[in-house]
C-alpha cells in the first residue's frame, strides 16, 4: 500500500464516491476493497480523518433512513395505486407504444412481524420477549442453582438410606445364619 494514499480519499470527488458507496449498500468491506486496502485500514481511516467518517455515515444513514420507512409504512399498512400498461399500436401514428389500460388503489395491511420487530428494537424496555431486570434474572438464576442444590442434598440422604437399609439387610442375614448355626435349620 502506497504511503498517502488516504489523501487522495480526503479530495471531495473521492469523498463524494465513498458517500455513494455507502448508500448504494455498501459494506466496510466491499467499499476498503474497492480502494484497494484492508477493511482495517479502512477503519483506521475513520477514525483519524472526520472527512472520511462522515461521508460514509451521510452515506449509510440514508439507507438506513430509507429502510426504517420503509419498515415503518409495512408496520402501519399503506396504500398504492397499481397501474397496468401494455403496448398497443397508436391509430394516428401507427407505431407502437405502452398505453395505461388499467388503474387500482390497492392497500397493503399492516404486517404484524414487522410491528413487533419495530417494537422490540425501538422500544426494547417494554417489548423484549421477557421482561424481567437484570436482578430479577439474578434471582431466577440463584433460585435454580439453589434448588439443584437442595436436589442433590436430598439423592445424598435417599442414598444413605439405602445404604442403611442394606447394613440393616445384611445384619439380619447375618444373624439369621448365626440363629441357623446355633438353632440348626427348622424343618
Amino acid at each position: 500500500m502506497a504511503q498517502g494514499k488516504y489523501e487522495e480519499w480526503l479530495e471531495k470527488d473521492n469523498l463524494i464516491l465513498l458517500e455513494a458507496w455507502a448508500r448504494s449498500g455498501f459494506t466496510d468491506e466491499e467499499i476498503a476493497k474497492r480502494i484497494g486496502i484492508a477493511v482495517n485500514t479502512l477503519y483506521s481511516w475513520r477514525k483519524k480523518y472526520k472527512k472520511i467518517d462522515n461521508a460514509l455515515k451521510k452515506g449509510k444513514e440514508y439507507c438506513d433512513l430509507h429502510v426504517e420507512s420503509a419498515l415503518y409504512r409495512k408496520a402501519l399498512g399503506y396504500d398504492y395505486e397499481e397501474v397496468t400498461r401494455e403496448l398497443k399500436k397508436n391509430s394516428e401514428t401507427g407505431e407502437m407504444e405502452m398505453v395505461e389500460t388499467k388503474r387500482v388503489k390497492k392497500h397493503v395491511p399492516p404486517d404484524r412481524t414487522a410491528q413487533i420487530f419495530w417494537l422490540k428494537n425501538r422500544n426494547p424496555r417494554n417489548w423484549k420477549d421477557r421482561q424481567c431486570s437484570d436482578y430479577e434474572e439474578e434471582l431466577l438464576i440463584s433460585k435454580n442453582v439453589l434448588e439443584n442444590e437442595k436436589l442433590v442434598v436430598e439423592i445424598e440422604k435417599k442414598k444413605a438410606e439405602v445404604n442403611k437399609i442394606k447394613g440393616v439387610a445384611e445384619e439380619i442375614e447375618d444373624l439369621t445364619e448365626i440363629e441357623e448355626a446355633i438353632y440348626g435349620k427348622e424343618s
